[in-house]
């Protein structure tokens, strides 16, 4: 026999397990990957699991264990990760305050048993066991601590899930219109906006950003590994006790993470009709009046928020009939009109308000909503389209309605263009009106009333009421636009032709006890 191959080899050889050619390969073969003669066996399975394991406990004077005896529920994680015994490929089988038998299939493996000597500061004690069972025994163990991994990233993910409806099924409850999720160093923020104000109802712990961003992505089919660019999607919302509603929603990076902001889209509305629009008596006839017009514009103007969408909607209520051929383009379509051909914008394709507005014209149209006009191009379409008998309506963001003819101008629209088209624009805002419940009367003020606050009310106010200004573009504020006139005088004619304005239609809900001088302040000043 060679005197150049390994003791260990020698013996196996003598033994009979292995005969010396193979006994020479394998030496040489494990010389070439450096790893040891028993490792080389084991990973290439060159020897019976049993007759290597007898012939290491007899070869090194050590203990031989058959692991059928022991059950892989009764192996404690305790002692030694699991994490090592899959790397050693070791068990820990019994062990005290002093003392742990370990299980290996190579005794030679020093590294090893002194990297468990280390972790565990225990007195280490060998016995031998094969090398598939000790394989079988320890793959059992990483299965069953996947499976109990998986359950807990279910149970996670459901008290996620179950957190996320929470937060949705508290917004359709107290009748807001957005949530906000918010992420900041120390805490995650949701707020509510109801009745134009934001309500803090929640701080959590700032780790739950993240499962909640992916939760909100998901439900609503956005893109959950991309992080660095904001994102906007829809999706409809189905909850118990509640009507379907649709969602809008935006996410957009931040210092640390990503702000959502839903906003809750009322699918389900049922159109207001002209008196519970909220407008005076004598604004009343004249919207009417307008609206029923064969031809020409008419714009609603005020910031987001102050409730132009419904007035176009209440509009559109009443002129919806078998005779009219009526198309919309909105961004988004925020509630559906049956009957109405609705067209919401997409810019990924190139679906804007212009490109819209040229096919409407293909398209026989009698009335045409255009959502916002924020271009020229897109002003100038509807502009033809109001002189060339249809009636169009739509939306500008100025503070008053004689600003609208300012803003108009400067896009670049001609003065006799505005005096050719454009009948009738509308100004607005929405106050928050004081609860029924719980109101008092101002003892210093005769029919106003204060705040008081209730249960059923958020810091003494329920819901909100709109307050409007109304011009007409009469004869006398068509020859002031050809002339170039400034605001004041545009207004100061209005006001001779008796324009009720919104601080003086705030005015009134005031006298009447709706709202209070405190919220006619925070919308008007």
């Amino acid at each position: 026999m060679s005197d150049t191959l390994p003791n260990f080899i020698k013996h196996l050889v003598t033994l009979g397990a292995l005969d010396l050619d193979t006994a020479k390969t394998i030496s040489k073969d494990a010389l070439e990957h450096q790893t040891s003669i028993v490792d080389y066996i084991i990973e290439n399975h060159l020897i019976n699991a049993l007759t290597l394991a007898q012939t290491l406990s007899q070869y090194f004077a050590l203990p031989f264990t058959d692991l059928e005896e022991y059950e892989s529920a009764n192996i404690s994680q305790d002692i030694i990760s699991l994490q090592l015994m899959a790397q050693y490929q070791i068990l820990p089988l019994k062990s005290n305050d002093k003392q742990l038998l370990l299980a290996t299939a190579n005794p030679t493996n020093s590294t090893a048993i002194n990297a468990i000597k280390f972790h565990t500061g225990l007195d280490t004690k060998i016995t031998i066991v094969e090398y598939d069972k000790l394989a079988q025994i320890i793959a059992r163990l990483s299965g069953k601590q996947q499976l109990q991994n998986l359950e807990q990233n279910k149970s996670e993910d459901l008290q996620i899930i179950k957190l996320v409806e929470q937060f949705l099924n508290d917004a359709i409850n107290q009748k807001a219109s957005d949530i906000h999720f918010e992420p900041y160093e120390k805490i995650y923020r949701i707020r509510l906006r109801i009745d134009g104000i934001l309500y803090p109802i929640a701080d959590i712990a700032p780790n739950l950003a993240a499962p909640i961003t992916s939760r909100l992505k998901v439900i609503a089919n956005l893109n959950i590994a991309e992080h660095r660019l904001p994102q906007d999607g829809r999706f409809s919302l189905n909850l118990q006790s509640q009507p379907k509603r649709d969602c809008r929603i935006s996410t957009c990076p931040t210092l640390y993470g990503e702000k959502i902001v839903i906003r809750i889209l009322n699918s389900n509305y049922s159109a207001l009709t002209i008196e519970q629009l909220g407008m005076e008596k004598s604004q009343t006839q004249i919207f009417l009046k307008h609206i029923h017009a064969p031809q020409g514009m008419i714009l609603v103007t005020g910031p987001t928020g102050s409730g132009k969408t419904i007035t176009l909607y209440t509009a559109l209520n009443i002129l919806n009939t078998a005779a009219k051929n009526i198309s919309t383009i909105e961004n988004p379509v925020e509630i559906s009109l049956p009957g109405i051909n609705q067209v919401e914008v997409n810019h990924k394709i190139g679906l804007d308000f212009a490109t819209s507005l040229k096919a409407f014209l293909r398209q026989d149209p009698d009335i045409i909503m255009v959502g916002e006009i924020r271009d020229l191009e897109t002003a100038q379409i509807a502009i033809r389209a109001a002189q060339t008998g249809h009636l169009v309506l739509s939306t500008l963001h100025t503070n008053s309605s004689v600003e609208a003819l300012t803003r108009l101008i400067n896009m670049g629209i001609a003065p006799f263009n505005l005096n050719s088209s454009i009948n009738l624009i509308i100004a607005q805002r929405l106050l928050k009106t004081l609860c029924p419940y719980c109101k008092k009367p101002d003892p210093e003020k005769p029919c106003h009333y204060t705040t008081v606050g209730c249960n059923k009310c958020h810091n003494g106010y329920l819901r909100r009421c709109g307050v409007f200004e109304l011009l007409p573009i009469s004869k006398s504020i068509k020859q002031l636009i050809a002339q170039h006139a400034d605001n004041n005088a545009i207004a100061e004619q209005a006001a001779k032709e008796a324009m009720l304005t919104l601080h003086a239609a705030a005015k009134l809900q005031l006298n009447r006890g709706i709202t209070t001088q405190q919220e006619i302040n925070r919308v008007l000043l």
